[in-house]
């Protein structure tokens, strides 16, 4: 009798204790408050990671959809957004979201989207703002207005382009090859009409775009633009452009830009230059290639003003460049000075070297400021160029015979996909524990690697939209350590080969 007490008990407890266990492994729905009413949005678990239905946000914020086998298409009062079966990326007009997991595609009209696609994503196409409430509930509400009217200011030096705005919002300035962008956040802009610029050598156009976040204005570059500064004034809000010739072209010398390069203290000339080398006069010897993203007129991510990519970037490539030397490697640098290089001539290069490695540096921007750490990219190719069929001698790009079979230029990479993944995945694990995230490596169809007969990959070493890697990135010992981190992966990977 006593023995069957405790059989019952024992096997009491340990119901109960499944129970627990598995209601651990059972994700919490979301809420949505809508006014006086919640509406429920479905979740569930996978790889321990809590999703919810795009279908039920979909109903909610009424946003229609367009699927195929493995890309979902939303759209939303203020844009669209593409989302990819089993892919974190998500792009919103010509920009791309990293998330925390990859979306999830159940079943036909049944996809599923990790947590932080509400926060990250979802605000990009809505007229609404999310604010969470409590764990797994969010308050939607309205987003105000802000109106804007452009005005131009001529004067003898230079022109003056004021944004004039009824509310005292975010603002950010990022200048481009062709168009300086002026980017709202916080209340939806609503401009006035805009007049034609009074100086169309400087200026050509002022035009808006409300697909872009809350909306967002570019500024067109005449011929005779040299440099811009920038200035905000309050009372009522406004922002200013002041924009400057060419030195030569009037009166007076324009000054500097508002941007500064690293890790010089004020912006050289943006004009385009020739590559530093002849190519011809080089030797081909099987070298590591370090590409330094962006330079010259093409600046990157400048969100602070006070630090560009492109700068960034040759900082840490040279830091690269000298933690392999020291170790015995032969490397060269697509770029050694602030200049402008299309992808072909980044790709060409590398092939010219018969690269061993080929690494292109970056550091990221991204819509929001949450996201965070480095982020290897590695080339996904179209579906129909797996029909290729072609051997690659040894993943080494450069190790086989000179008279190399010849293949079409964006097919480059196609042999060499197995080595590239195995480094991009090498460097994230290392990156992931110098930053302390959990970053996945992310498949995209990147112009620069497509043609690149070597394991070739992509890092953002860090994000400088995110308050603490700008910090990090600041800072000359976590540069060195960063440097150190990606040296010693590629000699590692050169190493298993």
């Amino acid at each position: 009798m006593f023995r069957l007490r405790f059989e019952i008990l024992l096997n009491f407890w340990l119901t109960l204790l499944f129970v627990a266990w598995t209601s651990s492994l059972i994700a919490q729905d979301l809420t949505l408050r809508v006014g006086q009413e919640s509406h429920r949005v479905e979740s569930a678990t996978r790889d321990g990671k809590t999703y919810f239905r795009l279908r039920d946000i979909a109903a909610v914020f009424e946003l229609s959809t367009n699927e195929t086998s493995s890309q979902i298409d939303v759209f939303g009062p203020r844009g669209t957004l593409a989302l990819m079966d089993d892919r974190p990326l998500v792009r919103i007009g010509d920009q791309y979201i990293l998330l925390t997991g990859p979306v999830w595609r159940r079943g036909k009209g049944n996809w599923y989207v990790p947590a932080d696609f509400l926060e990250k994503v979802l605000p990009g196409i809505l007229n609404t703002r999310l604010t969470k409430e409590s764990d797994g509930t969010y308050r939607v509400q309205g987003v105000g207005r802000n109106r804007v009217r452009v005005e131009f200011l001529k004067y003898p030096d230079h022109l003056s382009v004021v944004f004039r705005s009824s509310r005292a919002g975010v603002t950010a300035v990022q200048e481009f090859r062709d168009y300086v962008e002026v980017r709202y956040g916080e209340y939806l802009v609503n401009p006035d009409s805009i007049a034609d610029p009074p100086d169309r050598e400087l200026i050509t156009s002022v035009k808006f775009v409300p697909e872009e976040a809350f909306g967002t204005f570019r500024v067109g570059k005449g011929e005779k633009f040299y440099s811009f500064r920038e200035s905000r004034l309050s009372d009522p809000p406004r922002l200013v452009l002041d924009v400057f010739p060419r030195p030569g072209t009037e009166r007076s010398s324009p000054g500097s830009g508002a941007t500064v390069d690293l890790p010089a203290t004020s912006r050289p000339s943006t004009s385009r230059e020739p590559p530093d080398e002849d190519p011809g006069q080089q030797p081909r010897i099987p070298v590591i290639v370090i590409d330094p993203g962006h330079g010259g007129e093409d600046y990157g991510v400048d969100v602070y003003q006070d630090v560009l990519e492109k700068g960034l970037a040759l900082v840490l490539a040279r830091k690269i460049e000298q933690r392999l030397v020291a170790s015995g490697e032969g490397v060269r640098l697509t770029r050694f000075r602030d200049v402008d290089l299309a992808a072909e001539q980044r790709s060409a290069a590398g092939n010219f070297h018969r690269a061993k490695v080929f690494v292109s540096v970056h550091v990221g921007g991204a819509p929001s400021a949450q996201t965070s750490g480095a982020v290897v990219y590695v080339y996904d190719p179209p579906p129909a160029e797996f029909k290729v069929s072609r051997a690659a001698p040894g993943e080494g790009g450069g190790e086989g015979d000179d008279h190399a079979e010849l293949v079409r230029w964006n097919e480059g990479q196609i042999g060499y996909l197995n080595g590239s993944r195995r480094l991009a995945n090498l460097m994230q694990t290392e990156l992931n524990k110098l930053f302390g995230i959990q970053n996945s490596v992310v498949e995209a169809r990147l112009a620069v690697l497509a043609p690149v007969m070597a394991p070739a990959v992509l890092v953002e070493t860090g994000f400088l939209t995110n308050s603490e890697d700008l910090e990090l990135l600041g800072r000359d010992e976590f540069q060195e350590t960063l440097a150190y981190t990606i040296a010693r992966v590629i000699g590692k990977f050169l190493e298993s080969r």
